[in-house]
């Protein structure tokens, strides 16, 4: 349902980058599309394309069943099964990621992955941002927000690019 309105928007305004910020990155495919030669990155594979620079396992918090499912597909469209610990539901919805209740269950699925051999963190939703340092003080390894990730690449990407442009100039 959310695919179509990001394509939508991204027809309407204009931009030299965007982001879904949603960890199933609804749209991205197609919002690619759109985009005429703007860049267009989703935080889920932007916080999986990170988590690969800093350990060698990576587990996802997600928040509930039917999100593993789909983050287990992304990964594997992405051919880096190899490398997933895996993911852990906590049961919520993505109105209760914000909820002050959840960090129990999201230390506690932390924890999970990494008895699997997840040595970092992925936080499944844009919604538990708030959460990841004391997340990350709790769990002892590294958690990756997923948006700050999309972000950070777009900022990095959009430099890169715009430093090439001025190399070509005389």
């Amino acid at each position: 349902m959310v695919a179509p309105l990001v394509q939508q928007t991204i027809r309407r305004e204009r931009a030299s980058a965007y982001v879904v910020a949603c960890f199933s990155d609804p749209g991205l495919t197609g919002a690619r599309e759109e985009s005429k030669g703007s860049l267009v990155l989703g935080c889920g594979e932007s916080a999986i394309l990170h988590a690969l620079t800093i350990g060698d396992q990576f587990g996802i918090i997600s928040l509930s069943d039917l999100s593993t499912l789909r983050q287990r597909r992304m990964v594997r469209m992405m051919g880096l099964t190899s490398r997933y610990a895996g993911s852990a539901a906590i049961s919520a919805t993505a109105e209760e990621a914000t909820s002050p209740l959840l960090i129990e269950k999201m230390v506690e699925a932390g924890r999970a992955l990494a008895s699997g051999g997840a040595n970092v963190i992925l936080m499944g939703c844009a919604g538990m941002a708030h959460f990841r340092s004391s997340l990350e003080d709790r769990l002892g390894m590294p958690v990756i927000d997923p948006t700050s990730s999309a972000v950070a690449m777009a900022l990095g990407l959009c430099t890169l690019r715009e430093s090439r442009l001025n190399e070509s100039d005389p």
